[in-house]
């Protein structure tokens, strides 16, 4: 692949989770790391308000004439495809690789059509730093999925159930590429600010009743002794938080690059949402994550705690907001996240040499 510029596909969403925008960040960066050359990036946008499981079923998403007519009907039928990312009708002789990264969705019906339109075309997919999302016993992979990991270059992954159903294919055991989201690390000497990341139990995006009420408790337990801010990944959850937590101690935006401010300004994280520990460990802040899935192996890749519900406290949290716990926590981390950073670049760089 001795080329003067690429052009690669990211599967990843926009609008929807902003956990898959962090691991987007954080797998440009490895590219460009090893990649000399300028680079093309083309979003296949997995949002589900943009993109159905079964769209690849409907004809009509293909149509490319607009007229009063078309126009009219797509306001009740899902006509054409206006999204500013791939296409269906979109050629793959330009495309000199695909990534798929960190998300458990990269084997399901909604990504088909681009692993198919990818095989076909003799492109390359990468699996970097996939999750799993159920008991891998129970998951039976499509007959283009298995083609296509067979075929792939590279395979790591960020949990032990994907590396149970993935190992057959040569996937390796690594972080979320999250992990390197941000390239702005923090030394923190003590716990001053601490980030509680919020979930709702009634949202697109839920956490169950039980993880949502302890966090509300924590963070006026917490309020006394620190300054707490609440930081959401969704739109569900903010207006949920507003309901719940002092206006000024709410953060959110629709535009992630604002969460690398609200994190940075953070010390510690105590999170609902796995990437809200990726992104506190990319800057070498340390985590404690309250588990409701089986998603939570991954936060082992960012040297997070990970606790049950019903075991989360004040006093629990305290015992590792202490300064002989916190600071050689936030060395570990930024040291850990530079190692784990050139495995993955010298396995790229393998990888992408062979691709040539």
């Amino acid at each position: 692949m001795n080329k003067e510029a690429y052009l690669i596909v990211l599967s990843s969403t926009k609008g929807w989770n902003v956990g898959d925008e962090f691991i987007q960040a954080g797998v440009r960066n490895l590219l460009e790391a090893v990649l000399p050359h300028p680079v093309t990036y083309v979003l296949f946008n997995r949002n589900p308000e943009i993109r159905k499981q079964l769209d690849f079923l409907n004809p009509f998403r293909r149509i490319s004439v607009r007229n009063r007519f078309v126009n009219l009907l797509s306001n009740f039928l899902r006509i054409g495809f206006l999204d500013n990312s791939l296409k269906p009708t979109h050629p793959f002789s330009y495309v000199d690789f695909v990534v798929m990264a960190g998300s458990p969705e990269w084997g399901g019906l909604r990504v088909v059509p681009l692993l198919r339109s990818a095989y076909k075309a003799g492109v390359p997919v990468l699996f970097v730093g996939v999750g799993l999302w159920t008991d891998p016993s129970k998951v039976k992979l499509r007959s283009v999925v298995r083609k296509v990991l067979r075929s792939s270059p590279l395979i790591t992954v960020r949990d032990r159930s994907a590396l149970q159903l993935l190992a057959p294919f040569g996937a390796q055991l690594l972080p979320c590429p999250s992990l390197f989201a941000s390239r702005e690390e923090k030394a923190i000497d003590k716990v001053r600010t601490i980030g509680i990341v919020y979930g709702a139990s009634r949202s697109e995006q839920p956490v169950p009743r039980e993880v949502e009420v302890s966090t509300v408790k924590l963070f006026y337990e917490l309020s006394d002794r620190f300054n707490v801010r609440v930081i959401v990944h969704y739109i569900d959850d903010l207006f949920s938080a507003l309901s719940r937590f002092p206006q000024d101690a709410v953060y959110y935006s629709h535009d992630w690059i604002d969460y690398k401010t609200f994190y940075l300004e953070c010390d510690a994280v105590i999170t609902t949402r796995v990437h809200g520990a990726g992104l506190a460990a990319s800057m070498g802040i340390p985590s404690i994550v309250i588990k409701h899935s089986s998603r939570m192996d991954t936060c082992q890749g960012f040297l997070s705690k990970v606790v049950e519900p019903d075991q989360l406290s004040a006093t629990y949290v305290l015992q590792y907001l202490r300064k002989d716990v916190v600071i050689p926590w936030n060395r570990e981390l930024i040291s850990r996240k530079k190692n784990d950073f050139n495995v993955y670049c010298s396995l790229l760089k393998e990888k992408l040499l062979k691709m040539r």
